[in-house]
């Protein structure tokens, strides 16, 4: 087992305990792990009041067939009937040696992220914009 590590907030910074916020990490399949079946039921952990949280996860490199987990967040504490999801679009890879949730995690660049230059960009992530500065072409660029 790998530990993950992660601080979870509003877009203010402020930790949300009130919300009753419970994150899973879905896998993306069933997988053998050594000789121990996996099943698609999601780990999970409740952060503290601060908003920090750990977890103990398989690595990912150590599935057949290889997986990843989707972080999935819900809020159990509101009025609301139907519990507050969110999903965000994102895989996350844990390594042998685990790490903190912000290295670990592959996002989609913004729509807005543009590279200028004469050559490709290097790698930083598909679907980012290249304006090639030699002929002037844009292209969607995908490593």
């Amino acid at each position: 087992m790998a530990l993950v590590t992660g601080n979870l907030t509003d877009f203010t910074g402020a930790a949300i305990p009130s919300a009753a916020p419970l994150i899973e990490f879905v896998p993306s399949s069933a997988a053998l792990y050594s000789d121990t079946l996996l099943s698609v039921r999601p780990p999970s952990v409740t952060p503290a009041a601060s908003g920090e949280f750990n977890i103990n996860l398989v690595p990912n490199v150590l599935t057949r067939p290889f997986t990843w987990y989707t972080p999935r967040i819900t809020f159990l504490g509101t009025d609301d009937p139907l519990p507050i999801l969110d999903l965000p679009d994102m895989k996350l890879l844990v390594p042998l040696e685990g790490g903190p949730v912000r290295d670990l995690l592959i996002t989609r660049p913004s729509a807005f992220m543009t590279w200028y230059g004469p050559t490709p960009p290097p790698e930083l992530g598909d679907y980012l914009w290249w304006l090639d500065e030699s002929s002037g072409d844009l292209y969607e660029w995908s490593n």
